[in-house]
């Protein structure tokens, strides 16, 4: 019995000593601007007039908890300075008036929460070979120069704020792969989202791409929404951008990009720009599929100088002042399912532009035509060639549904025109080539003006004609065919032509 008591005993004296877990150390609260911090630490006060450094940071994997205290400066220095180390936590700082808000260099696996800066002289927030993620509710607001300055640090940003910034609100220089998700720039005086690699104003840094932006907003910057130079295999998804200036999307000398489900309205330039306002260089094999360019200032999307092998697939263009879809001095593109509607030019032009593939497009209501190619009149001015338009539909425009001038070697096929004010399909001063014609193969054109007009001279077609004419079908024009100004019914202009 007393064996049993005594292992009893001393059953519940192990059962009920305690197992003794090591705690968070916090040392003592600073109370003197340029304190360094070398151990978890939680601020109970605000920090004010910090003539240089607010705090630095000299320690890994520690905390520092501002408890939504200010830091504030005097317009120089730094207000929470963080250089080599690593798994630091800094969270719920607020800093005013240093020349950085946060500075981070050279160091790893570090989390910004809950911090803001504002008021710097220079930029919010500058993350220097560093590799941070930085969270809600961060924000960089009102500081001399940009918001956000990423340099050659791949980072994570979410659901942070970029507001009435004197440079860019997010400026990320070869900072790949960076994850931006939910952030919103606003009133800032050059651009909302800056993206650059290799040379950018005369400085060299890592290369641009991968990165991901989803569900970020820009609006009402001085700048474009989201500008992307030296850029490749980024990934933008659900963006917005608006009353951006000038455009709301705009790449230059930038390749492989994929964009998705992005919307650009009331931008003062165009909506997605690529080339357009670029350093140079080509933007070729993009990918743009389901985005929304309304009401912006230029066109909805525009292809220029060299972008090449584009494809284009479900997007909308739609009240723009411009073009729908602007392509100039590029070849290979494929636009394939996308609508132009009630554009203030064209839906869709092809100028200057070779070996474009367009298919079941669909162009209404345009206050010019609905399908242009031809040649663009500024240096360096060329026809355009070897262009395939297939099964697309020009309905209600307000002069032709299908226009060509100066060009040759296009061919138009299964393509419809129904309704529009003037021609469905018109053809002019097409070069003197009668071995290059443009082929039209089984269109239609109903209830326009004229079904078909050609003034294209110097061939052995009727009246003069340089282009082929086979099994087109038209019915409700007024006139079925106009050639050189001869109203003709030739049956390989147009049959049957119904009164």
């Amino acid at each position: 019995m007393r064996i049993l008591l005594a292992v009893l005993l001393i059953l519940i004296v192990s059962s009920s000593t305690p197992v003794l877990v090591q705690p968070q150390v916090f040392a003592s609260n600073p109370t003197t601007c340029g304190d360094t911090i070398k151990a978890s630490t939680t601020l109970n006060a605000n920090l004010i007039d910090c003539p240089r450094t607010g705090l630095n940071i000299d320690a890994s994997n520690i905390v520092l908890d501002c408890a939504a205290h200010s830091i504030n400066g005097t317009g120089s220095d730094v207000g929470i300075n963080l250089t080599g180390t690593s798994g630091v936590t800094i969270e719920n700082c607020n800093t005013n008036g240093f020349y950085y808000g946060f500075q981070l260099t050279s160091s790893s696996h570090d989390i910004l929460r809950g911090d803001t800066a504002e008021n710097s002289t220079g930029s919010g927030f500058y993350i220097l070979n560093s590799d941070p993620v930085l969270s809600y509710p961060c924000a960089a607001n009102s500081n001399g120069a940009d918001g956000f300055l990423l340099t050659n640090s791949p980072s994570t940003i979410t659901y942070c704020t970029a507001n009435n910034n004197g440079g860019n609100g997010f400026d990320v220089l070869g900072s790949s792969p960076s994850t931006l998700t939910g952030n919103s720039a606003s009133s800032n005086a050059i651009n909302g989202f800056s993206f650059c690699g290799a040379t950018c104003g005369g400085n060299s840094f890592d290369s641009c791409g991968p990165d991901t932006l989803s569900m970020n907003g820009a609006n009402n910057n001085g700048g474009d929404g989201f500008v992307f130079s030296n850029c490749s295999r980024d990934r933008l998804t659900g963006n917005v951008a608006d009353n951006d200036n000038p455009a709301g999307f705009a790449f230059g000398a930038s390749s492989r990009n994929k964009l998705t489900g992005n919307l650009a309205g009331s931008n003062s330039g165009d909506g997605f720009a690529f080339g357009a306002y670029s350093q140079g260089g080509s933007n070729n094999n993009n990918q743009l599929t389901g985005n929304l360019a309304l009401s912006n200032g230029r066109d909805g999307f525009d292809l220029s100088s060299a972008s090449n092998t584009n494809t284009l697939t479900g997007n909308m263009a739609s009240d723009n002042l411009g073009e729908g879809y602007y392509i100039s001095l590029s070849s290979g593109n494929t636009l394939n399912k996308n609508t132009a509607d009630g554009n203030e030019q064209d839906g869709f032009d092809v100028y200057s532009s070779s070996h474009t593939t367009l298919s079941t497009n669909t162009a209404d209501g345009n206050t010019l035509d609905g399908f242009v190619v031809g040649y663009s009149p500024s240096p360096p001015s060329s026809s355009s060639s070897g262009n395939r338009l297939t099964s697309n539909t020009a309905d209600g425009n307000s002069n032709d549904g299908f226009y060509v001038i100066s060009s040759s070697g296009n061919t138009f096929r299964t393509n419809t025109a129904d309704g529009n004010a003037v021609n469905g399909f018109y053809l002019t001063s097409s070069p003197n080539q009668p071995h290059q014609p443009n082929h039209l193969i089984k269109n239609t054109a109903d209830e326009n003006l004229y079904g078909f007009g050609d003034d294209s001279t110097g061939g052995s077609g009727p009246h003069g004609s340089t282009n082929d004419y086979t099994s087109n079908t038209c019915a409700g024009n007024l006139i079925g065919a106009v050639v050189q100004g001869n109203p003709s019914t030739p049956p390989n202009y147009c049959i049957p032509q119904t009164p």
